[in-house]
């Protein structure tokens, strides 16, 4: 269990980095936080693991057993698992999930997120679930002899039912069914190579809960570059040339620099076209 961290009775802070190519076996596959466990995880992605040993396992990218975790501003992005592609919570988990971004994981039961424990509420605010898949049944979110709080979050484009068992469906509590509109999303392309950020016109931006702000003062987006622990210098865009600094920065570019039309790659697409 945990393929790239397994935490045991412990507290843990754990901020910044990227999980990926993992195996947990039967849980957890980027980690797994088990037995009393309890702390914090901030922008952290988990990318592309695994957790698919036992049918009654899963977690692809982490797995939750009787402990209290605080997420914020995590990516959990195409990893596959059992049950709960993204994330598996089984019993007295005391888990708040906020701002944070599902895209594209895999799973039997609940594409994004399979749950049970009758004593359990997880709270998820402000998160994206988007394009994940269960191929036996419920592609985004299924809650089994429990409860989950979903609010100001966006679930769309999952397979078959999108929700389960969970307090909160689209169109009520602040939760919405539009697409995120990301810089970079294929089904088709390495799941490494996606760029999980908003797209300025995308109709997620400042759609988040209204008591939260990005750190420029703005209303919160839903998603896991928001709030205020969140980069908003990314979306800064210092030379107006319709690209963003981070973008600009991920790719070499310079951001004070109008090179929207160059074609650095020689692919046909200019940076506004990529």
């Amino acid at each position: 269990a945990g393929g790239g961290a397994f935490f045991f009775g412990s507290r843990v802070t754990w901020a910044g980095g990227t999980v990926s190519g993992n195996d947990g076996g039967s849980y957890g596959g980027g980690a797994c936080w088990y037995d009393g466990s309890s702390g914090s995880l901030q922008g952290v992605s988990f990318v592309d693991n695994t957790a698919t040993d036992s049918s009654t396992g899963g977690g692809g990218a982490l797995y939750t057993y009787d402990s209290q975790l605080t997420v914020t501003n995590v990516v959990m992005a195409g990893n596959r698992g059992s049950r709960g592609g993204a994330w598996y919570w089984y019993g007295n988990a005391s888990i708040s999930l906020v701002n944070v971004t599902m895209a594209g994981n895999v799973a039997a039961n609940g594409g994004a997120v399979f749950g049970t424990g009758s004593s359990a509420a997880p709270s998820l605010v402000n998160v994206i679930v988007y394009d994940n898949t269960g191929t036996s049944s419920v592609g985004g979110i299924w809650t089994y002899d429990g409860d989950l709080d979903l609010s100001y979050s966006a679930i769309a484009g999952n397979s078959g039912t999108e929700l389960s068992g969970v307090t909160g469906s689209v169109g009520t509590s602040g939760n919405v069914g539009a697409g995120p509109d990301f810089v970079t999303y294929s089904a088709g392309l390495d799941s490494l190579k996606w760029d999980l950020h908003l797209a300025g016109a995308s109709p997620l931006v400042d759609a988040g809960d209204p008591s939260i702000y990005d750190n420029d003062g703005s209303l919160s987006d839903i998603g896991a570059w928001a709030g205020p622990d969140a980069d908003s210098d990314w979306y800064e865009d210092a030379d107006v040339d319709g690209l963003p600094d981070g973008w600009e920065l991920q790719h070499g570019l310079d951001p004070a620099t109008d090179d929207s039309a160059s074609d650095g790659d020689g692919d046909g697409l200019d940076n506004a076209g990529e």
